[in-house]
């Protein structure tokens, strides 16, 4: 009997034992869970903030932008980061200049402009006698209702914009009412003065963010049902109703004691909020799962064991199926990506060596079948022989889009220059020299390529010549002088950013011959200094620093009048750029440089770096262009550029 009872309680305490672990366990995996999903929130709070800080550089370059100039802009920023209400620029106006800068905005805009707040009928009034006003004077979406409105109107926000002024940080505001929404739709604002501090402050950068969709975004993939997850402001000086900026679900703010709850802090420019994140407290029996994970063990080995010889056989046909592909015979991947893949292959009666890309069927959208079209059709036309060639294209019985081209034996100048550095000049001149024929020859036919950059320009050993450069990937190209719509979204940014001129990052419709010489520009420098022009941290700083900022100097190595033609390139006015390739390519054609000979590029070709490499189909490990493209819609691979992607 002793015994009996000694094993009963045994078992209990086991039993417990084992639920108590589960049950840490559990937890453990929870907090986990939870502190991943505050990295979450911040990182959707604190990415538009880059997009701010462009608009505030774009506005305080030149006080008289024109808003549909300033909206183009934004609205390009907006499109990248969804929880953006609105961005606007606000002038910080002396009370005593009020009258004349009214007078100045009605001259610029072309219609009447007045400072305005809110009155107590909700109606814009005139705003009344002030020290100084903040008042919106550009708005992305244009509302004609706030126009002219001094954002200090309010007690709780002109606090956060006087805090802002005097301390010339960045400040966001607590929850608020914009203008524009019902009384139950809650905003932040975060403001960016511009300036020293106090009075030396021009204006404010404003971003709006709508507190639902921002935090319904980064929520993204929770399963709300079971997880509740609410955001606090932590500022004791709020009343209680007002602290809440966020609730998944009615008392996600509280949660009752029988759920698993963990409170994650979080800062955000100048503000403490609280992440509040909890679930059931559900342990399942170890026991359970032991014998779910071991039947389901006996389940698959006897239906491997039953199903082995038909899937082999099955296996064996769909091999020989992938690596038949009409007239040719696919050899081996030279590199894959998320929209396909790029094979060595062989014409099965020529014998040629060739490079086959194919998309996936699934990946292969209207949109993307339409680039694709368009890059074989473009290629074909082109004859000059620093052009990729193209040999055929077409759709697979299986519905998989390819492009069959020519092999290069050879490395992207992006590779170049990421294994051996900057480049010396007089070869930079000569691979520079090829590409701007290609280009010119591209312009000529009224083809404008728009994703120039060193990932699509290849040097290759081709013909007997060493360093013979090839122009690739013509997916994103402009024909015809007009953007066709129906391949890009509005607002979308077509290509690389970092090789981008500043007239496409306003519209994509502005892409000409002056664009593309604007990237060859950028490729000239990234050879030149080993880096690109300019090395954001985002698309938003690469963004502004293409619109306002000057190019960094290049190494004082590279020749005066090579730095010269480099910098004439990254005007930012396209006025001020060489006009054509043509002319680039006549500019360093002429420069007092020695020149490239083919004995120093067979030289360079045959050192040991090179040989050690391996073949070709090793050296080029990733295919850049079956990624999508980040920033605008995607483009058509290139079967012919292996190279990996640059930030963008």
């Amino acid at each position: 009997m002793i015994a009996a009872v000694v094993v009963a309680v045994l078992t209990v305490l086991l039993g417990l034992g084992v639920h108590a672990r589960a049950r840490a366990k559990a937890e453990r995996s929870f907090e986990d869970r939870a502190r991943g999903l505050a990295r979450t929130v911040d990182h959707h709070l604190a990415a538009p903030l880059g997009a701010l800080r462009a608009v505030s550089a774009f506005a305080s370059v030149d006080a008289t932008v024109d808003p549909v100039r300033f909206q183009r802009f934004a609205r390009t920023l907006r499109s990248q980061h969804p929880s953006l209400a609105a961005l606007e620029w606000a002038d910080r106006v002396e009370g005593h200049r009020r009258g004349a800068f009214e007078a100045e905005v009605t001259a610029r805009i072309g219609r009447p402009f007045r400072v305005r707040e809110p009155g107590p009928d909700g109606l814009m009034v005139p705003s009344p006698d002030r020290d100084h006003y903040v008042v919106l004077t550009l708005l992305e979406p244009p509302l004609p209702e706030v126009e002219g409105l001094d954002v200090r109107f309010e007690a709780s926000r002109r606090l956060a914009v006087d805090t802002a002024i005097e301390s010339g940080a960045m400040l966001a505001t607590s929850r608020f009412r914009l203008v524009e929404d019902p009384p139950d739709v809650h905003s932040i604002a975060v403001y960016d003065p511009v300036g020293e501090r106090g009075a030396a402050v021009r204006g404010l950068g404003i971003a709006l963010y709508r507190l639902e969709p921002l935090a319904r975004a980064a929520l993204v993939g929770v399963d709300l049902e079971r997880v509740s997850v609410a955001l606090l402001d932590e500022d004791a000086s709020l009343p209680e109703a007002e602290r809440l900026l966020f609730e998944s679900q009615p008392g996600a703010r509280a949660p009752s004691a029988d759920r698993f709850t963990r409170r994650e802090p979080l800062r955000f420019v100048g503000r403490s909020w609280l992440l509040v994140v909890s679930e059931p407290a559900d342990v399942d029996a170890d026991a359970l799962w032991i014998i779910v994970f071991v039947g389901g063990i006996v389940a698959t080995s006897t239906g491997l064991w039953l199903r082995g010889r038909r899937a082999r056989a099955e296996l064996e046909r769909a091999l020989r199926r992938e690596r038949e592909l009409g007239e040719y015979t696919l050899i081996s991947k030279l590199g894959e990506g998320g929209m396909g893949a790029v094979y060595e292959a062989r014409h099965r009666l020529l014998r040629r060596r060739v490079a086959v890309k194919i998309v996936r069927p699934e990946k292969a959208t209207p949109e993307l079948t339409a680039r694709f079209n368009r890059e074989a059709q473009t290629t074909a036309e082109l004859t000059h022989p620093n052009t990729v060639t193209l040999f055929d294209y077409g759709v697979t019985e299986d519905g998989r889009l390819f492009l069959v081209m020519e092999y290069l034996d050879g490395l992207t100048l992006e590779d170049l220059v990421d294994r051996f550095g900057p480049q010396p000049p007089e070869r930079v001149r000569h691979l520079l020299v090829q590409a701007c024929r290609a280009l010119a020859e591209a312009h000529q036919r009224g083809v404008i390529h728009r994703d120039i950059k060193p990932a699509n320009l290849m040097t290759c050993r081709f013909g007997g010549q060493h360093d013979f450069l090839k122009v690739l990937d013509f997916g994103l190209a402009k024909i015809g002088g007009a953007v066709d719509t129906r391949l890009s979204a509005p607002g979308a940014i077509l290509g690389t950013l970092s090789c981008m001129a500043p007239e496409c990052l306003l519209d994509a419709g502005a892409a000409g011959a002056r664009s593309d010489v604007y990237a060859v520009g950028c490729v000239a420098y990234f050879l030149l200094a080993g880096r690109d022009v300019f090395e954001g941290t985002s698309d938003t700083a690469l963004l502004s620093a293409h619109l306002v900022t000057a190019p960094p100097a290049l190494p004082a190595s590279v020749p005066e009048p090579l730095r010269a033609i480099v910098m004439k390139c990254l005007a930012k006015e396209p006025a001020e750029r060489y006009q054509t390739a043509a002319q680039l390519a006549h500019a360093l054609t002429h420069l007092d440089l020695p020149p490239w000979s083919e004995p120093e590029a067979a030289e360079w070709w045959a050192q040991p770096a090179m040989a050690e490499c391996g073949p070709p189909s090793r050296r080029l490990s990733r295919v850049e262009a079956l990624r999508p493209k980040r920033g605008g819609t995607p483009s058509a691979p290139s079967a012919a550029s292996p190279g990996r992607d640059r930030p963008r």
